[in-house]
């Protein structure tokens, strides 16, 4: 029981307030059959203003993480390699520019870019819902 209620603290602390409602984070100690008492102190220790302190340092602190602004992509074919005569595999080139004016580019087959695009669409289904 320490062991379950000290990660389940850690997850709190790391889900920032903002992502999700007080009263929703309720109903997912009760669905977890989470004594009242040990609930109480989460929800306080979750949505106290000593919480929205140390939030804010901590924010401070760090500094902003660099955001995403704008992404540019084509599909490049390798119509020949030095092995092979014609190969014709379509890879999908992407050039990220970030918010602290970096940029990122990455080549990656199809199947790979398919797999970056589904796990970032589950990415955004899931904090669509908090």
């Amino acid at each position: 029981l320490l062991a379950a209620t000290r990660l389940l603290l850690a997850e709190v602390v790391r889900i920032p307030r903002t992502f999700m409602k007080r009263q929703a984070m309720s109903d997912d100690l009760d669905y977890l059959h989470v004594p009242l008492e040990l609930k109480t102190m989460i929800l306080k220790l979750a949505y106290s203003e000593a919480r929205e302190a140390t939030d804010s340092s901590l924010v401070a602190q760090q500094g902003s993480r660099a955001r995403l602004v704008d992404v540019q992509w084509r599909v490049d074919v390798a119509v020949s390699t030095s092995s092979m005569k014609r190969s014709l595999v379509p890879t999908v080139l992407m050039q990220l520019t970030l918010s602290d004016g970096t940029l990122r580019t990455f080549e990656a087959p199809v199947n790979q870019f398919h797999k970056l695009r589904y796990t970032a669409a589950a990415m955004l289904k899931v904090r669509s819902h908090l």
